[in-house]
């Protein structure tokens, strides 16, 4: 990947492609999923398209007895049950270790929030075609994101482009479009299991030389429901940079391996979800 690139949204086109899969990881989830079902199976059925979606559940709440109100009509809904929080990582690779021999070779992954319309993903969907990763940055004049995830989100950005030399404005963007091997030949190197699963994955991709482009969602809107409590996480993740930076740098091979066995405890104490 000679780096990464920045690309303008394109006017909505009817020539989607054929084959794609939908991965949606779903932590308890039950009261903000039906919005993204209804977008995304209504968009199939109209468009009498060959997409599938593939839903990975944690946790025990109603999530799973909507998802089955679905399949009722829609036979191109799947889903994958774990009764305890896995974290986002696991969530997907448990999707893509049980489907990995029948997915499509275009992977749409989304957050089951609905802060990007599914409407803005699919225009702008034909994009993959120029890269192996497409990522939605929420990140830009047109959206409004209250001024705490702002400034946390830029200083955590800033940080990541100085010490992974990461130049991605938004890594961790729910919404991301995969070739399938650029996915698969990067995801079985990522190790954590949560929130800073974006980064090692994107890090991953780079490092393998799949060309990563970045395009600017029109429709973000902040989900005041989230479940993520933004200042542990934050923290969380700046831990887990410079532990992850270690573990990636020459300097780690000449660690003792006591010191080594303790800094991973550390290191996955904080990022496991």
């Amino acid at each position: 990947m000679q780096g990464v690139v920045e690309i303008n949204a394109l006017e909505a086109s009817q020539n989607y492609p054929k084959y794609v899969d939908i991965i949606i990881p779903a932590y308890n989830e039950e009261k903000r999923i039906k919005p993204v079902l209804d977008d995304v199976s209504n968009f199939i059925n109209e468009n009498k398209l060959s997409w599938r979606i593939f839903i990975s559940v944690d946790g025990n709440d109603g999530t799973v007895n909507i998802i089955k109100k679905y399949q009722e009509t829609c036979a191109f809904i799947f889903y994958n049950k774990s009764e305890e929080r896995n974290g986002k990582g696991k969530a997907i690779k448990r999707i893509l270790l049980k489907y990995q021999n029948i997915l499509n070779d275009i992977i749409l992954i989304m957050d089951a929030d609905n802060s990007i319309k599914f409407i803005d993903i699919i225009n702008n969907l034909n994009q993959i075609k120029y890269c192996d990763t497409l990522l939605f940055n929420r990140y830009n004049k047109r959206n409004k994101i209250p001024f705490y995830r702002y400034f946390l989100g830029r200083s955590f950005n800033i940080i990541i482009k100085g010490i992974l030399h990461l130049n991605i404005n938004d890594t961790q963007t729910g919404y991301k479009v995969f070739k399938k091997k650029a996915l698969m030949d990067s995801v079985n190197k990522v190790s954590t299991c949560g929130t800073f699963f974006d980064v090692s994955l994107l890090y991953h991709i780079k490092k393998e030389n799949y060309r990563i482009s970045e395009i600017d969602a029109s429709t973000y809107n902040h989900n005041k429901n989230s479940t993520f409590k933004v200042f542990t996480l934050t923290f969380n993740m700046f831990i887990s940079i410079i532990a992850f930076r270690l573990r990636h740098s020459n300097v780690y091979n000449y660690i003792p391996e006591k010191i080594k066995s303790k800094l991973l405890h550390i290191y996955f104490k904080f990022v496991k979800y």
